[in-house]
């Protein structure tokens, strides 16, 4: 009697177990999710975000939608489910949704999560935006800006000018205004850009284009007046002072 008391108590707790776990395995979100934390914890982060792939299949968009879901409403600011979120976000992510990068930014960059909870992390910031635009066709421009914002912060200005003057080039003007310091001193200085750049930037950057100006030779401010119009033609887009509207060239360089 005792061999089967005890076999049939050891059979309870081994099948329980395999019940918890099957269960864990199939319907309960926070089981397989706290489960993926504690390997990440352990150093195991590809085993642990791998892991999370059961709780909706094969779907990463359902996995976004479910990190969506469970980062918002009433209890969206509760610390355990913005980590849950932000697991989910970088699982789905990791399989090639970018729409789930876009999400995942926001725990890395930006001040839409609690820092103290997700501290910023430039780097990381960087390889998402890179691999986002390098699957993404079209774009506003704006991810472009802040991938070239994000390059300056690490000390790229090369690759920052690359990405912001793209950005730029999409009719995105807020990147016009961040090249314009760039391009005014240091060693990417070359005024014609500098004075192009802050036409775009519009009449809140006239006291710099003003200064820029004092620096300039007649036919520097000519190729940038050039310039700027070519542009304002290509975007069908015209500022004050085109040469539509009859403007003439601005000669007015102060001296020294």
């Amino acid at each position: 009697m005792k061999k089967i008391a005890v076999f049939l108590a050891l059979f309870f707790v081994f099948g329980r177990a395999y019940c918890d776990e099957k269960h864990c395995g199939s319907t309960d979100y926070s089981c397989l999710i706290n489960s993926a934390r504690h390997k990440i914890y352990l150093g195991q982060r590809e085993e642990g975000i791998r892991d999370l792939t059961p709780i909706t299949g094969l779907s990463v968009a359902s996995r976004r939608v479910l990190a969506i879901t469970i980062s918002s409403g009433d209890t969206g600011d509760d610390p355990q489910n913005m980590i849950k979120s932000k697991l989910l976000l970088e699982s789905s992510f990791r399989e090639g949704d970018m729409v789930a990068g876009n999400f995942l930014l926001n725990f890395y960059y930006g001040s839409h999560v609690d820092r103290k909870l997700f501290p910023e992390n430039n780097n990381r910031a960087i390889y998402i935006l890179e691999e986002i635009l390098r699957q993404q066709k079209d774009s506003s421009g704006e991810l472009e800006c802040l991938l070239g914002e994000l390059l300056q912060k690490s000390n790229k200005e090369d690759e920052a000018i690359y990405w912001l003057e793209k950005a730029a080039n999409r009719g995105y003007l807020f990147a016009g205004r961040r090249l314009v310091p760039i391009f005014s001193s240091g060693k990417n200085k070359d005024l014609v850009k500098a004075w192009f750049y802050s036409v775009m930037g519009g009449s809140s950057m006239a006291n710099e284009r003003h200064d820029i100006e004092k620096q300039m030779t007649p036919e520097q401010l000519e190729q940038a007046q050039e310039m700027s119009w070519q542009w304002q033609d290509e975007h069908h887009t015209h500022a004050p002072g085109y040469r539509g509207q009859g403007s003439p060239l601005r000669w007015q360089v102060e001296s020294h």
